[in-house]
Order: C-alpha cells, then structure tokens, then sequence
C-alpha cells in the first residue's frame, strides 16, 4: 500500500514537472534544399529569416588602464660626456694680445715692377792664388803634360806646381808681362824632373830652383826658338803670334847626381834629344823610365852597364837603328817596353845568355 501510494506521488508529480517545462528538441532541424529550384529565383520566397551575426562582447570591462608609455624611474646618475675632459686644466690659458694689427692691408703699393728676372747666382771670387792654381792645371792638361790625377799629396808633380805658384823666386806667374805657355811648362817639368829625382841628395845643385832661367841651370843645355806667345794666365799686356824664348834642348845630370839611385822615372815630360850617355854611370839603377817623350837618336851602348836593371820603359820616343849587342849584358832585366818607334834589325842573341 505503501508503494502505491508512492507510485501515485511519483507520478503526480512527473505530471507536474511535464505541465511547467516545455520540451526542446535535441537536435536542429535539417533542411533539404532541392538542387534544381521549383520556382524561379527571382520570385522565390525565403522560408525562414537569416540568422543575424552574433557579436563578441568584451566579458568585462578591463580592471585597470595600460600602463602610461614612460620610464619607471629617473636615471640615478647623469650620463656622461664623450671626449670631454675629466678635470679642468691646471695652468691657466695665457693671456689674449694687448695689442692688435691696425689692417691687413699693405701701407702701400709697390713702386713698381721689377725691370727684369733675377739672373744666376753670383760666381764666388777666388783669391789670385786659386786662379791661377786652376789656370795652370788646366793648360798643363790641355797640352797633356800632367793629368788632374797626378796632383796628389807629395808627388812631384805637385810639389812643382806649388813650388811655381808660392816659392818660385822668378814668380813668373805674376809677371806684368806676357810670358808664354810654353816657357812656364818648361820650368815646371824642370822641377818635376828635380823631385822626383830627389835633387835635395844631388852632389851638385847648380843653380836648379832658383830665380835665375832655368836654361842655366847645371846640366841644361838651352836653345833661342820662336814659340807661341799664348799665356797661361790672362792679362793687360799686349800679345804677339811669336815670340823669341830659350828653350830646353839637352839634359845631363852627370855632375850632379848621385849614382845610387835606383828607380829613375821621366816618363810623359816632353824632353827631346838623344839620350845622355852618363845613363851609364848609375850602375845601381833597377828601373828607367822614358817612355812618352821625344827623344831621338841611338840607344846608347852604355846601357848595357847598368847590370842590376829589371824594367826598361822607352816607348813612344824617336829612337832610331837596333838595339845594342850590350843589351844582352843585362842579365836582371826582366821586361823591356820599346813599341810605337822606328828601331829595326833583329833581337841580340845576347839575350837570355
């Protein structure tokens, strides 16, 4: 009885719960749209209203504003300077000038233009001495009777030309008068020819480096010829094409040298005329030189006495005939130069022996 009357509530009140709550369907309807319309499109009629598009609203308003587009805090420190000093300078800037430029401009024009280019520079002066060193040395090689490198320190060649330009007392450099080229040459090559033959050890100077002409120096042999009157240094005299001068033609030192000389060197001197037969005498000389002069004539037989000889130069002369037999008593010669002159015949047998 109990659960009948249960059974009667339950269902009562399933009944009640039907009357309130009105059914909705589980599932959409369907709707089936014919491929080929019925009726014609333009007059056809919507069967139901189109949904209308839903609109997404915020949930809810936003809790708080965005943050403000600024930097948190301020910077602690201040930024610092590129390039810029760390301290400022210990030493003060110097004062400004107390005085200032009036104008820039010049007081005045210039007066005028210069009247022409500058021309070179000016050629230094030489002293009278150096003009006349260099007047010397350029005839002596023009004429080919000494080159530049000749005048070293010491030779005899410089010893000369100084001797010419400071001590010699016939100064014939600074003569007022026209004195030719060719007289100055000769006192020069008359005093090379005395130091190289070192005339200081000579037995007999006679009158050699004086002031009297060097034509009566002992030993010199001169002769009266007419040669040209060109100088050697430039001067307010008058000039001629000649002129009459004693001029060197023999040389025989017999009487004043010594005969232990040993090396007798006169080659490229200009000198002439046959050899001096005395050559004999310096039995100690091992070396004659000769060569590149004119002298003339036949070789003189006494050369053959000088027996301690190992060089023999005498080319380029104007020897003339053969060599002497007595050659061959030089048994210490060792070389002989005699081309570019007119010796004929043949060698000595001597020779060798």
């Amino acid at each position: 009885m109990n659960n009948q009357v249960n059974d009667d509530k339950s269902s009562s009140a399933l009944d009640s719960s039907n009357a309130q709550t009105p059914i909705v369907p589980t599932l959409s309807p369907v709707i089936f749209v014919s491929e080929t319309p019925t009726e014609s499109p333009i007059n056809a009629v919507p069967t139901m209203a189109p949904t209308p598009a839903k609109q997404t609203l915020p949930t809810r308003q936003p809790t708080s504003r965005p943050p403000p587009n600024r930097p948190t805090e301020f910077p602690t420190l201040a930024p610092t300077m590129a390039n810029q000093p760390t301290s400022y300078p210990t030493i003060p800037p110097t004062r400004e000038p107390t005085n200032y430029p009036t104008s820039t401009a010049p007081t005045k024009p210039p007066s005028k233009s210069p009247t022409k280019f500058p021309t070179a520079a000016p050629t230094p002066i030489l002293d009278i001495r150096t003009q006349r060193y260099f007047a010397l040395v350029a005839a002596l090689q023009a004429y080919s009777i000494t080159f530049i490198s000749d005048f070293v320190d010491g030779s005899p060649q410089a010893r000369a030309l100084n001797w010419l330009l400071d001590e010699d007392p016939l100064v014939l450099l600074e003569s007022t008068v026209n004195i030719p080229a060719g007289r100055i040459f000769q006192r020069y090559i008359l005093a090379t020819l005395f130091f190289r033959m070192e005339g200081d050890r000579w037995n007999r100077k006679g009158n050699w480096l004086t002031s009297t002409h060097e034509c009566n120096w002992i030993g010199i042999s001169c002769e009266d010829k007419y040669i040209a009157s060109y100088p050697v240094v430039q001067g307010d005299y008058d000039l001629f094409p000649l002129s009459k001068e004693r001029m060197v033609t023999d040389v025989d030192l017999e009487k004043n040298i010594s005969y232990s000389l040993h090396v007798l060197s006169l080659y490229g001197n200009e000198l002439s005329g046959p050899l001096p037969t005395t050559l004999g005498n310096m039995v100690e000389l091992e070396k004659l030189w000769i060569d590149e002069n004119s002298l003339n004539g036949t070789l003189p037989t006494e050369l053959g006495l000088l027996t301690n000889l190992d060089d023999l130069s005498i080319y380029e002369n104007h020897f003339e005939g053969s060599l002497p037999t007595e050659f061959g008593q030089l048994t210490q010669i060792e070389r002989i130069w005699a081309n570019n002159m007119r010796l004929a015949g043949s060698i000595p047998t001597e020779f060798g022996k």
